[in-house]
């Protein structure tokens, strides 16, 4: 950041509907508020994306307050607009969040020393394409995965997975992830996907309980295109984005999946080592 702290806008995100991430609202807006730094609140729904991107366009830094969802919200709009996030944690595991409740003075007086890093990690976008070759949908930003598999109950589908137009794997299952590396700790790590460290600019393709015995996770360079295809048009096919939202898939049409041009920017205080966040934050999470 290259104003003064005098000159900072700070902005809050929060889930609205949660009673305690309104209480830590109200306690971080006035310590900032205190120490001078020009601090406005989103009140809108996180879910609104259009609202949250104009939100964080005239912004120097966001809190967002909240577990790791309430974060990706937040990561989707601000990374098109270049903004860092600090999040604290107000959920369970809060893997993405930089800082505990306790710890909310600490980090403004950070950000006012600017002793502070800021962390950049590659995102996911999409491009939902007709049988005919229209784009459907474009410019869908995922900072975890994109999912694709059939809407409704869960049932198997046969699946294409092309890289760079040629055809690298086709399995039946209950869908493919194609995950960034911060989403190799999320859903795709439930699917047996293998953990990326963060400096690794690579995309992960996981098979989800896929009844092919020869279909496994595969990692591939960031600049490749990724075209999945589903083969069973019996129903219809979506596509999850971090697990948030949703977007059809026409019938014969396909998904075309690229690293974003966006980064997801994560304030850090600390030069805390990737494998003590892992531990403190998934694997005792897991083991209480």
């Amino acid at each position: 950041m290259n104003k003064n702290c005098a000159d900072c806008k700070v902005g809050i995100v929060l889930n609205s509907g949660n009673k305690k991430t309104a209480e830590i609202k109200q306690e971080l807006y006035s310590k900032l508020l205190s120490k001078n730094l020009d601090t406005v609140v989103y009140d809108g729904d996180i879910a609104h994306s259009d609202a949250l991107d104009d939100f964080s366009s005239s912004l120097d830094l966001i809190f967002a307050i909240g577990g790791d969802g309430t974060l990706l919200s937040v990561l989707r709009s601000c990374g098109k607009k270049g903004v860092p996030v600090i999040g604290i944690n107000a959920g369970r595991k809060g893997f993405l969040a930089e800082i505990s409740t306790e710890e909310i003075d600490f980090a403004i007086e950070k950000i006012i020393s600017k002793s502070y890093s800021i962390e950049e990690r590659l995102m996911l976008e999409a491009t939902v394409v007709s049988e005919d070759g229209e784009e459907v949908s474009k410019d869908i930003i995922a900072v975890n995965d994109f999912n694709v598999a059939r809407h409704g109950y869960a049932r198997m589908i046969r699946l294409e997975v092309y890289i760079d137009d040629q055809l690298a794997d086709s399995f039946d299952a209950d869908g493919v992830l194609v995950s960034s590396p911060i989403g190799s700790t999320a859903y795709s790590l439930s699917a047996g996907g293998p953990i990326i460290l963060p400096g690794i600019d690579c995309i992960l393709i996981t098979p989800v309980c896929s009844h092919s015995l020869h279909a496994r996770p595969m990692i591939t360079p960031d600049n490749v295109k990724i075209k999945i295809v589903a083969k069973d048009q019996l129903h219809d096919v979506i596509t999850t984005i971090d697990g948030q939202s949703l977007i059809s898939v026409p019938v014969k049409g396909y998904i075309e999946i690229t690293k974003s041009k966006f980064k997801a920017r994560f304030v850090r205080f600390r030069n805390e080592d990737y494998y003590s966040r892992f531990w403190k934050k998934i694997i005792n999470w897991s083991i209480n």
